[in-house]
């Protein structure tokens, strides 16, 4: 019986770690630089407004980051995060603020999922959404890849 259970606890535990860990190799392809500027909306008859998410994905020491900036209305942040998932997709999550103040999200967090499709990639928005939008959508096609090998502080 007990040998049993310990099969079972054993082969659950390789699932497990295999589905939550990718090799360095796994996620090479996405390295480099994505922007997205969200739709500037009118504030009153003079200005547009708008917002600039400038996201870094790079290896570091074995494992993948992000340096995620947003730029714009009132607000001028740097996160830092891990970046976990496959070649298929990968998502952003939350470790601290690395630039200005905020106080919006958890180490944890799971900000975003960017999935690939063919040569696009779809925001699936968990815990950070677009600012500007009254009604954001769950998910839209908004980061754009534009310089492929970028690490950090360039």
């Amino acid at each position: 019986m007990a040998n049993k259970f310990f099969a079972i606890v054993l082969a659950l535990s390789a699932v497990t770690l295999s589905c939550n860990s990718s090799k360095p190799g796994d996620l090479q392809s996405w390295e480099g630089r994505y922007e997205y500027e969200e739709n500037p909306r009118k504030a009153g008859q003079r200005n547009a407004i708008r917002m600039d998410w400038d996201l870094i994905i790079f290896e570091d020491s074995g494992k993948y980051s992000g340096s995620l900036g947003i730029q714009g209305h009132e607000t001028d942040v740097i996160y830092t995060g891990d970046i976990v998932g496959n070649d298929n997709e990968v998502s952003y999550i939350f470790d601290r603020t690395s630039i200005g103040e905020s106080r919006i999200f958890k180490r944890g967090d799971t900000l975003f999922t960017l999935v690939r499709d063919k040569n696009e990639f779809i925001t699936r928005w968990r815990t950070a959404q677009p600012k500007l939008l009254e009604n954001p959508p769950a998910e839209c096609n908004c980061f754009k890849k534009t310089n492929r090998n970028t690490g950090p502080g360039q």
